[in-house]
């Protein structure tokens, strides 16, 4: 076990000095070997931000001292900058356990790594805070959420208590669209993955099939679909703010904003330093309540992360384990874990909670950066994929014979040019 502090230890509380306990915020991850992280500058960006203190807990196969090193170099780095207003979060560094080699099941080792770290974060928060808050992350995203909008969900989230589990919005590109298929499962039980990839290959009664991902990912339903469906839901909880789309929200109950806003009035938060208020909130969240997320980065409250009788793995004698073989894909056989949580804390009758997707709380899960004078022919099959401001100068796509070309004109529009192989006149049709 490495650990490494580079601030002050709050999760220990001074309260024989009659001190109120700071509340925590803990960003943790999993990862095989913890040298081939890539964002270390976003973690240290994190961990000594002006907001509140985050601190960083890894379980790692291998690596852990080396990029503890790499840690402690960018954290000296950023302080001589001046930065820095206060004293940056911990860094804990957990070895994987050795019983893990025995699990051959990718997403069975991927549980029980999540659940051996929830244990031992219960030892860092055991005399925590009731607003203590637990980010979970992939740590080899491409693209992190930017860390204000991080501090303002976690304020948003010890504050008002509408969610107590925060997803954001993964992203792809090439194709472009929604990623974590696989952790998603909407209301009422729409699971977005597609059906020729589940282990069971077939859906249900009840399954919205026009948000499940068709088998062929450039088809009828794709990942862009998916996204645009988040948007909508989006909108209509801005308008519903406004007094609008009530028609549509008695039809569909998932719909309905869980404010906890005192009406007319805005609530604004303090930083974890008690030094100055920061944020303020003056409308509902847009957040889209779902069944199941993750999106590369979820935040939970610690006590809902927390909770003792549910679990990322799925045991063989548990009684929902047939029922739960529904979401599971055809290569692992499995459940994504995150579903298996996620069903588990739904089912506690007695501790309500509300799962939901950020839409504008984004990771990247691949290189993000479109050209904007480029076309991009982007599949085997007959596909283009253009992108916003595109200029007419960009490259255009010639068919073989030369007589077609794509391109974008000076409009924006999308044409496509016939032309007369020896003089070169040619003429369009958007």
């Amino acid at each position: 076990h490495e650990s490494n502090n580079y601030g002050n230890d709050y999760s220990k509380h001074e309260e024989n000095h009659g001190q109120q306990p700071i509340p925590l915020t803990y960003l943790v991850g999993v990862v095989r070997n913890a040298v081939e992280i890539t964002s270390i500058d976003f973690m240290v960006g994190l961990a000594c931000n002006n907001w509140m203190p985050i601190h960083i807990f890894i379980v790692a196969g291998k690596g852990g001292e080396e990029f503890a090193h790499n840690f402690e170099k960018a954290v000296m780095k950023k302080k001589s900058t001046g930065d820095i207003r206060y004293k940056c979060g911990t860094l804990n560094i957990l070895k994987e356990p050795s019983e893990l080699s025995k699990i051959q099941n990718r997403i069975d080792r991927i549980a029980y790594l999540r659940d051996f770290q929830r244990e031992h974060l219960r030892l860092l928060l055991k005399s925590g805070h009731d607003n203590d808050i637990v980010i979970v992350a992939d740590l080899d995203l491409h693209i992190f959420p930017p860390i204000e909008k991080l501090a303002y969900e976690v304020s948003r989230m010890r504050l008002l208590h509408e969610n107590d589990v925060l997803c954001s919005s993964g992203l792809m590109h090439r194709p472009y669209g929604y990623y974590d298929l696989y952790a998603t499962v909407l209301y009422p039980d729409t699971f977005l993955y597609p059906i020729s990839l589940r282990m069971k290959n077939k859906s249900w009664e009840g399954e919205d099939l026009s948000l499940v991902r068709s088998n062929d990912e450039f088809g009828e339903v794709t990942s862009w679909d998916i996204l645009d469906y988040l948007e909508r839901e989006k909108e209509i909880r801005s308008r519903q703010e406004k007094g609008k789309d009530t028609d549509e929200v008695e039809r569909n109950p998932s719909r309905k904003l869980p404010s906890k806003l005192p009406k007319d009035k805005s609530v604004t938060s303090e930083d974890s330093y008690h030094s100055k208020s920061y944020f303020t909130y003056t409308e509902p969240s847009t957040a889209v309540p779902v069944r199941s997320c993750f999106g590369g980065l979820a935040i939970y409250s610690a006590s809902t992360y927390l909770e003792p009788t549910c679990r990322y793995t799925l045991e063989e004698n548990d009684p929902n384990a047939s029922r739960l073989l529904k979401y599971a894909n055809r290569d692992d056989r499995r459940p994504c874990e995150h579903v298996v949580f996620h069903d588990c804390l739904l089912r506690d009758a007695d501790k309500p909670r509300s799962i939901a997707i950020m839409p504008n709380m984004n990771t990247f899960w691949n290189d993000f950066t479109p050209p904007l004078d480029r076309l991009i022919s982007d599949s085997k099959q007959d596909s283009l994929i253009t992108f916003f401001n595109q200029r007419e100068q960009g490259d255009k796509l010639t068919s073989k014979n030369g007589y077609h070309i794509l391109k974008i004109n000076s409009d924006g529009h999308l044409v496509i040019e016939s032309c007369e192989l020896q003089n070169r006149s040619c003429w369009h049709v958007k």
